[in-house]
């Protein structure tokens, strides 16, 4: 008896190790990245008396944008493209 518990973890151990179901779901998300449009000024609606400018592009996954007390901006990204 006392060989057979330490054998039975060895087993549920090993099969735990082995099994082949992903722990995330899979097939149903697409594996293609969602298409995002070139910046473009002109599709922007804002109130009358204010303009609108593209001041960065080509950033690649985006996560932040703030702005400090001087005006700057300063802004995250996974990566950057472009040339």
């Amino acid at each position: 008896m006392g060989r057979v518990i330490p054998l039975l973890a060895a087993v549920l151990v090993i099969t735990a190790c082995t099994l082949t179901k992903p722990s995330v779901p899979t097939g149903i998300y697409s594996k293609e990245q969602p298409k995002v449009p070139p910046a473009d000024a002109a599709f922007a609606q804002v109130p009358a008396g204010y303009k609108v400018e593209v001041f960065m592009k080509d950033l690649i996954w985006p996560t932040s944008i703030d702005f400090d007390e001087a005006g700057n901006t300063y802004a995250r990204a996974a990566a950057s493209g472009g040339s």
